[in-house]
């Protein structure tokens, strides 16, 4: 198992960078940027599955919990496998998954043993659940241009990109069986002098969370042919 592309970025806290840009788009980047399946992953029951909230982050007022609420109810979606609702237990134990997420990218294993000691990892045990899936931003960015549209108006555009990661693990052994790094980026169009309202970094998110789920899908991970 291979995750050399992961430990390039940090999952600590990512910083809010501002850049102008005039008359020309600053970036443009959605999509999967890294992808790897347990080769065994065949092997492992993926009947219900717990969707984690990402690692805590102070980007936002409210986090990415909008972007996980819209994972949340994609998953529910697919037949195959059964979402539970961790909604009244995982605020308790944020700490856990930041936890998890560390000792997935520098020991390339999910730390079961330590997982299971925590309010988090007992009630899960307790419901029957044998994968989780859980994720981390690793970068945030905001980026402004100006233009003026046929109107001869002055128009602001705003683009947030981000980058994160999302893994699912298996609750019998710790093992990884697939991650996913992930693009995503969204924009709003707004006149000046009107301040415009930034684009949350949920809308980013989610965006990436679709493309996401169409590999997924052409993988046959999770849908059933």
């Amino acid at each position: 198992m291979r995750f050399n592309n992961f430990t390039r970025t940090t999952i600590a806290i990512p910083l809010l960078i501002f850049s102008f840009v005039s008359c020309r788009r600053a970036i443009d980047s959605n999509g999967v940027v890294e992808f790897y399946l347990n080769p065994e992953f065949g092997k492992y029951r993926v009947e219900t599955v717990a969707l984690l909230p990402m690692a805590f982050d102070d980007t936002t007022s409210t986090g990415t919990f909008y972007s996980t609420n819209y994972f949340f109810n994609q998953l529910l979606e697919i037949p195959s496998i059964n979402i539970v609702d961790i909604d009244k237990i995982v605020s308790t134990d944020s700490a856990a998954i930041s936890d998890q997420i560390k000792s997935i990218i520098i020991n390339k294993k999910f730390d079961l043993n330590q997982f299971q000691k925590s309010d988090l990892g007992k009630w899960l045990d307790g419901n029957n659940c044998n994968t989780i899936i859980l994720g981390n931003v690793t970068d945030f960015k905001m980026f402004y241009y100006t233009w003026y549209s046929n109107y001869n108006q002055f128009m602001i555009t705003t683009a947030t990109v981000c980058n994160f990661n999302y893994f699912m693990v298996s609750l019998e052994d710790g093992s990884i069986l697939w991650s996913a790094n992930v693009d995503g980026e969204a924009t709003y169009m707004d006149r000046l002098p009107i301040s415009p309202d930034y684009p949350p970094l949920d809308e980013a998110i989610s965006k990436g969370i679709d493309l996401l789920l169409e590999k997924l899908e052409k993988e046959s991970i999770l849908y059933k042919k």
